[in-house]
């Protein structure tokens, strides 16, 4: 019967890492108190793809027409993981201001996205002869940085906390995925389709 449209496995890491400092002067300036925060989020993201040679459906798939077989397709399995990755860091600065019943909200966000894939290596499966043992030389793919502002307000109403009115601004960059780079990684599921000749 062939194999199963959808054997693949796909494993996946995401490790993240959060640093933030906080800074509160000691005497107000001006009848303004700040509070000013500096950090940084750093992601490392491992998205993988792979076909188990245990798998019980097969390295090919014959194909009907009118009830006899006309065409045979081959895959290259079983292949170990396809590895693709995005690595990102980000630092931000926020200065939070409170004057009376208004607090101010003003920051700024750098980030750095980086889309690649290591080098990686598959072994030659049943077929061989058309998919032979390869070893893929790493690439970089992308690498994305901007810088984003943020900027927020809120007043208290009676100054008693019961009514608040807020308002914010802010952009933000949004990173392209851990299987960005898979788009491009020639270590990835692989087919072949012959005319089929031979008996049932």
């Amino acid at each position: 019967t062939g194999p199963y449209p959808f054997t693949q496995n796909k494993p996946q890491n995401r490790y993240e890492m959060t640093v933030t400092a906080s800074y509160l002067p000691a005497s107000p300036h001006l009848g303004m108190k700040h509070q000013f925060n500096i950090g940084t989020v750093d992601d490392w993201e491992y998205a993988g793809t792979r076909v188990l040679v245990e798998k019980p459906s097969g390295d090919y798939l014959l194909q009907f027409q009118n009830g006899a077989p006309n065409k045979i397709v081959v895959y290259n399995y079983p292949f170990p993981t396809s590895i693709n990755n995005v690595f990102s860091e980000a630092g931000f600065l926020t200065d939070t201001i409170s004057v009376k019943r208004l607090v101010f909200n003003l920051g700024v966000r750098g980030e750095r996205f980086h889309a690649f894939y290591p080098t990686q290596s598959s072994p030659a499966g049943q077929f061989s002869s058309i998919f032979p043992a390869q070893t893929f030389q790493g690439k970089d793919i992308l690498t994305w940085t901007d810088i984003v502002p943020r900027a927020g307000v809120a007043w208290d109403v009676r100054g008693n906390g019961k009514t608040v009115v807020k308002g914010s601004f802010g952009l933000f960059g949004d990173t392209m995925g851990d299987t960005f780079a898979a788009t491009f990684n020639p270590n990835a599921q692989q087919s072949m389709t012959y005319t089929w000749k031979g008996p049932c």
